[in-house]
């Protein structure tokens, strides 16, 4: 990247920046959320032993049920890693949070960058750097020490290298994009499916079923996904202790679940998350009848998922909305035929993996926020010149 594209991701970056400080640092004293000290105590033993971060045991729920880590939780351990040099203060709250900022804001200058390198404009840029640091489950997890930033900016950071790496053949590009891309399932393990999509980013083109097209292309490209493959193995195991690997406890896994966790899915990328309003109102009247009629045809089969859980009207009514959403995000991004399109909407899917889990709180898609974040970007510039004229 030259002098001037690194000042322009720069100056794009930096509204964001400022207005992520301006949103957590008056609460750098914050106190812990109830999973941090679980990430800490973990920080602690590491110090004692560097490649046993789960050779311990907790109480999970009050003096009853104990046992070691491993076996209440998978290993994701990167974030007890990164909390090391907090782990024996006295008052760790102050630091800690100050480095989930930083990480917070290296996943922003990734966005930004990654946004420029697929061709949007300086608007688009910086308005895709805006919006992962407005989007407020990202600003309720930058105030915790869970790993969900951590995740995030690993994961965006993987994929812009890739996309440099591709670009120009660099060996530090690649090798960033493979240390990122392998670490990113350490801090959460979903993140693992990330692979395959940036695999879509090596092709000359959007044709993702053409087997042919997989096969021809130059071996050299797919080096950073092997090596982030071989990354995630090593620390794995050099970090592994005997219980449930990177999968989660079985006794966390009720595939009853998987229909109300599909909901609250939903429901997050229309309440929760920037995409729902945001998409919505951008893509106005150009919404596919085709997502209208699949998310109408779903109602039914809603309502009688969801008839048991809460008011049933809006948690129906969320839901069908949020179907619609995803529905039309998938079509625009594939029959666009463009790669990051396709990649950004994939991306959104990936938390749907921990369906079968026991619940599906709203930080498993805070990995996806720059996906969010880039394809609302991408239509602002149009709608920005259609309000113009109206005006």
């Amino acid at each position: 990247m030259s002098e001037n594209s690194r000042r322009s991701v720069l100056l794009c970056s930096l509204p964001a920046l400022i207005l992520s400080a301006a949103c957590l640092l008056p609460y750098l004293n914050k106190a812990f959320t109830i999973d941090d000290p679980v990430f800490l105590l973990q920080a602690q033993q590491i110090r004692k032993e560097p490649l046993h971060p789960m050779a311990l045991d907790v109480c999970w729920m009050g003096d009853t049920v104990c046992g070691p880590v491993a076996q209440n939780m998978p290993g994701n351990v990167l974030m007890s890693y990164f909390l090391v040099p907090v782990a024996n203060r006295a008052e760790p709250e102050r630091l800690a949070h100050l480095m989930q900022i930083i990480a917070l804001w290296c996943g922003i200058a990734a966005t930004v960058s990654l946004a420029f390198r697929f061709d949007f404009g300086t608007f688009a840029a910086c308005a895709a750097g805006l919006l992962v640091a407005a989007t407020p489950p990202v600003l309720a997890m930058a105030s915790t020490a869970m790993p969900e930033m951590l995740a995030m900016s690993l994961g965006v950071i993987g994929i812009e290298r890739l996309v440099a790496w591709k670009k120009d053949g660099r060996v530090l590009n690649g090798a960033v994009s493979a240390l990122a891309l392998g670490l990113a399932p350490i801090a959460r393990v979903h993140l693992v499916f990330l692979w395959p999509i940036a695999a879509v980013l090596l092709r000359d083109d959007a044709r993702i079923f053409d087997v042919r097209g997989w096969i021809a292309l130059p071996k050299r490209r797919w080096i950073p996904l092997m090596a982030a493959a071989f990354v995630s193995l090593a620390a794995l195991a050099l970090t592994h202790e005997p219980g449930s690997g990177l999968k989660p406890p079985h006794m966390y896994l009720v595939p009853l679940e998987a229909f109300h966790n599909l909901g609250s899915y939903l429901t997050y990328w229309v309440l929760a998350m920037p995409l729902g309003l945001a998409w919505l109102i951008l893509r106005n009247r150009r919404v596919r009848f085709s997502s209208l009629s699949i998310g109408l045809g779903l109602l039914p089969v809603l309502w009688r998922v969801f008839i048991q859980h809460g008011p049933v009207f809006w948690t129906t009514l969320f839901v069908a909305v949020g179907a619609v959403l995803l529905m039309d995000v998938l079509l625009w991004g594939f029959r666009s035929r463009d790669q990051w399109r396709i990649v950004c909407t994939l991306w959104l899917l990936i938390p749907l993996v921990a369906l079968p889990y026991i619940h599906l709180p709203v930080k498993y898609l805070v990995p996806c926020a720059p996906a969010a974040a880039l394809l609302i970007a991408d239509l602002l510039p149009a709608f920005r010149w259609r309000m113009a004229a109206l005006c």
